[in-house]
């Protein structure tokens, strides 16, 4: 009797826990601003993992119960469905990203971008990444004055090019760069609190290419995906906009790299993301190994190719630091497929971008 009781509870336990994941599954898929629900689209492999747990004892055991059989179906289809989400970013998939075929160290860029956590006074154990790691050029987000006091008085002869915006709300950014910045901006492209760094960087060889330091608002409690998006949206329709300009576009993007408007960001811009067919790289949070996913990014044009992608050690942020290194290669552009939108898409972001503008113009509201 009492392994009867302990089993019908472990069953229906599993069945709600089966709900719950199908509930994560199924609501992301609509396509909604709304912020609780966009962060369900998040932890895809959790809620792949959940979902097998759960439908594989509910289908085997309980064949007979037409509700749990049927709670399991169900859950089964929305596992395959986050394996077709996740798949691209798995080492068994198609490369986006072609691998560099030259090794000229003029056309080399190497990049680290760390969101240092704007309470977290670890400095040294920072430096000590950056000095192992040696990026040419190194972004820092919710860097406020007292990290950009720390990162300029430590790092300014490794890196004599530096553009500044320390801000005490968890939006202020520094790019420290080896390589010569030509006519660098500080940019606020949607919330007048949330700045970007646009800047022309000038390789050994003397190429240069527009890079694009950016760390929009995420999806938090009363803070929904309009403003997020548009800024994303309006970094695409930049780098679409001056096509034959190489560029990057890196940092914290607080987007998953499965997301539909990540998605949306690559078709319009026409970027690659060197995470395909590579591996997921989940660089948020450090502080927790069960619930990590992707945040951090660096997208690149056709004129690039990869070298190598690393996510760095953990050193007291939140988020692992994302690292990369490029080849300038744009005799082989055509060589890489890249990601098309079509006029329907560009007018859907365009639209995303208006509604983003008008909630920061409306105080977030």
């Amino acid at each position: 009797m009492k392994n009867n009781m302990f089993l019908q509870i472990v069953s229906w336990s599993a069945a709600v826990i089966a709900v719950l994941m199908i509930i994560f599954t199924i609501l992301p898929i609509w396509p909604t601003n709304i912020w609780w629900i966009r962060d369900m689209g998040f932890p895809r492999v959790q809620v792949l993992i959940m979902l097998l747990l759960t439908a594989i004892p509910l289908a085997l055991w309980f064949r007979d119960h037409d509700l749990k059989f049927s709670i399991a179906i169900v859950a089964f289809f929305c596992a395959l469905y986050q394996v077709y989400e996740i798949f691209p970013y798995t080492a068994i998939a198609p490369v986006e990203s072609e691998e560099a075929e030259m090794n000229d160290s003029t056309r080399q860029v190497s990049f680290m971008v760390a969101n240092v956590l704007m309470k977290n006074r670890n400095a040294p154990e920072l430096f000590r990444i950056i000095e192992e790691y040696d990026p040419d050029i190194f972004v820092g987000v919710e860097t406020d004055r007292w990290w950009t006091t720390e990162i300029s008085a430590e790092l300014k002869e490794r890196y004599p090019h530096m553009v500044m915006e320390p801000i005490d709300n968890t939006y202020g950014i520094i790019v420290c760069s080896r390589y010569e910045l030509v006519n660098p901006q500080v940019r606020y492209l949607v919330i007048d609190t949330i700045p970007s760094v646009i800047t022309d960087v000038r390789l050994p060889n003397g190429d240069e290419f527009r890079l694009y330091a950016v760390h929009p608002l995420p999806p938090l409690p009363g803070m929904d995906t309009e403003e997020r998006d548009a800024e994303l949206l309006m970094v695409a329709k930049m780098v679409k906009k001056d096509s034959t300009t190489p560029s990057i576009v890196l940092g914290d993007l607080n987007d998953v790299a499965w997301s539909r408007t990540t998605k949306r960001f690559q078709e319009i811009s026409g970027m690659l993301d060197p995470r395909r067919g590579r591996g997921m790289y989940n660089t948020f949070s450090a502080e927790y190994f069960f619930l990590r996913y992707p945040l951090d990014h660096i997208f690149h044009t056709k004129q690039f190719r990869l070298i190598s992608l690393d996510r760095l050690d953990a050193w007291g942020s939140d988020h692992f630091p994302m690292a990369g290194t490029f080849s300038y290669e744009p005799e082989k552009q055509h060589e890489q497929d890249a990601p098309e939108s079509d006029p329907e898409k560009e007018q859907e972001a365009e639209e995303d971008i208006q509604k983003g503008l008008e909630k920061s113009r409306n105080g977030g509201e």
